[in-house]
């Protein structure tokens, strides 16, 4: 049984680790500017929540095989990709597809940022307390994963919400949008996850060794970084700079036009040139 004293301190690591999302959470709740999304925000920040539960399920079906995986770099990759990043990244696309874009309260594309940000962070949130309740040296866990974790999970939340708004304007080629909406920010949470779990295999494997190989991880973390943040910082101007990001939309959604001859979105460059 963990002392009492040891409790208190857990639990407040747990509150710095979730502080950012609950934070990002009670703004976009409380913001004059998103009011007619504020009960959609915390439901979406729920179901991002609740669905870490049945991904942990499903990821845990397979990951017995993956642990047989011997060379560092295959294991690492297939831990960072089919461990982590195709399920979770594929659970928050299917809240954001099939509830959050079909919701009545959404009315612009724009809205679809912000709810896939919530559905994101609420993941994360789940995420943290697993991680920091289940490590030995928890403080520095709830301090490296607040720093790291959860800004990654809000930017390839970002990164997602820029594809799904893209979806929800009539001139969007639903086909594209909904591929880049899932690939997107599951090749860039791979990227980001993939050095993490290689510098914990290299220092199982041997702590004393590996520093050409943790060199080699470090740079790819930091590239993966750079990358999801560059990424998230264009998604979000390329939406703000555009119109059709804040035009009414008509409900329900399924009802929209789609429009076969336009071209697929780019980030960084708005309809209008």
């Amino acid at each position: 049984m963990i002392p009492l004293d040891s409790l208190h301190l857990r639990l407040l690591a747990a509150v710095s680790a979730i502080a950012p999302a609950l934070a990002l959470l009670l703004y976009f709740a409380g913001s004059t500017s998103w009011r007619h999304l504020r009960e959609l925000v915390w439901i979406g920040f729920g179901l991002g929540f609740a669905a870490a539960i049945p991904i942990a399920g499903v990821a845990g079906l397979y990951t017995p095989l993956i642990e047989t995986i011997e060379p560092v770099r295959l294991h690492a990759f297939a831990v960072a990709f089919l461990g982590a990043a195709v399920p979770e990244e594929v659970g928050k696309f299917l809240v954001v597809l099939y509830f959050m874009l079909r919701h009545e309260d959404m009315r612009q594309p724009l809205d679809a940022l912000v709810l896939s940000v919530m559905v994101s962070l609420g993941f994360a949130t789940i995420e943290n307390l697993y991680y920091v309740f289940g490590a030995e040296n928890w403080t520095e866990t709830a301090m490296l994963r607040a720093v790291t974790a959860v800004p990654m999970h809000a930017t390839v939340g970002i990164i997602m919400g820029y594809f799904a708004a893209r979806y929800a304007t009539p001139q969007a080629t639903g086909r594209y949008c909904l591929i880049a909406m899932l690939v997107v920010p599951t090749v860039l949470h791979g990227l980001y996850d993939y050095p993490v779990f290689a510098v914990q295999q290299v220092l199982i494997n041997d702590p004393t060794d590996g520093g050409s190989k943790l060199a080699e991880f470090q740079v790819i973390f930091v590239f993966a970084i750079t990358a999801t943040a560059l990424t998230a910082i264009l998604a979000v101007r390329a939406l703000l700079a555009d119109p059709l990001a804040s035009t009414p939309i008509p409900f329900p959604r399924n009802a929209r036009l789609r429009h076969p001859q336009a071209t697929p979105p780019t980030i960084g460059a708005s309809r209008h040139g």
